[in-house]
């Protein structure tokens, strides 16, 4: 079977890496006081973080701020004013998660266990290519280093969809949209000079095992698996022959019903996913749950 593994912030979480947006706003800019005013992009985070439509969702802050400015006139000062916001912002990010992935990793965990996992079966089919599982990685943190853990003589590949800290290159913005103007695009995640195209949508739509570990699947990344997953579950779509096993690995209930409304945000009905697929949701704070044993064996 052809497994595709997505990794997302829950993953490093997982891992014993406390790397979310939430715990970086907090340490880095939870001190600083809530204002009326929104002139700035650094005080519109402010404002905004935090609220649960937003799950601490720092891209989409941003974008949000971005459309907001391509609506009106805006000074040269206040765009100079934004893009040192922007920089400073990805400058504390880089350095917050620097701090956070050089802690001890859980090797108890299910995200160390997965990884593993993938690193055995990679190795046992070396020689036959279309066994072998695809990792893609939505995170800056390098697995590489964990890697070197649990197999020091293992070659391990995978693919960081937005760059990593080790290669410093870090992609860090928003998907294209046309409604964005002028210098604020520059915030849009293909203008970054470090962006490359990467092979995620083919591997969805060609996988029949799909593994979700830690995403969100909010907004600002659908432009990545949205249109897989909404063929996938409409009758008459060029991929809805195709039944997928599609699982859903994240914390709690709450994050469960946050990934749901995400979803349906982005027009896809859980629902109706699962019309077509076997779709599962696996939550990781019910420890001691033998289901997580059937998910790795399907990889």
């Amino acid at each position: 079977m052809n497994t595709v593994i997505v990794i997302g912030n829950g993953f490093d979480i997982d891992l014993g890496w406390q790397t979310s947006y939430m715990k970086f706003f907090m340490t880095r800019y939870g001190h600083k006081s809530v204002s009326d005013n929104n002139d700035t992009l650094l005080q519109y985070i402010i404002n905004h973080a935090g609220k649960k439509e937003n799950w601490y969702d720092l891209e989409k802050m941003l974008f949000d701020y971005s459309l907001l400015r391509s609506e009106v006139v805006v000074s040269e000062q206040q765009i100079h004013n934004d893009l040192m916001d922007y920089q400073e912002i990805k400058t504390q990010l880089v350095k917050f998660i620097k701090e956070q992935s050089s802690k001890p990793v859980n090797k108890d965990s299910y995200a160390y266990r997965l990884l593993k996992k993938y690193m055995e079966v990679c190795k046992a089919n070396r020689l036959s290519p279309d066994l072998i599982p695809k990792l893609f990685s939505f995170n800056y943190t390098d697995l590489k280093g964990v890697a070197k853990l649990i197999d020091p003589k293992s070659d391990f590949l995978y693919e960081a969809v937005h760059g990593t800290l080790s290669d410093n290159n870090i992609i860090f913005g928003f998907h294209n949209d046309v409604a964005i103007k002028g210098d604020y695009r520059s915030f849009q995640k293909s203008f970054d000079d470090a962006y490359e195209s990467h092979n995620i949508l083919p591997a969805l739509i060609d996988a029949t095992n799909i593994v979700f570990f830690g995403m969100s699947m909010g907004y600002i990344d659908a432009p990545y698996y949205e249109e897989v997953l909404k063929q996938t579950s409409t009758v008459g779509g060029y991929n809805s022959r195709m039944h997928k096993n599609i699982t859903f690995i994240t914390y709690d209930k709450e994050s469960k019903l946050n990934i749901k409304n995400n979803l349906l945000d982005i027009g896809i009905d859980t629902q109706v996913l699962s019309n077509t697929n076997s779709v599962n949701f696996f939550l990781t704070s019910e420890k001691g749950n033998t289901v997580f044993d059937t998910i790795l064996n399907t990889i």
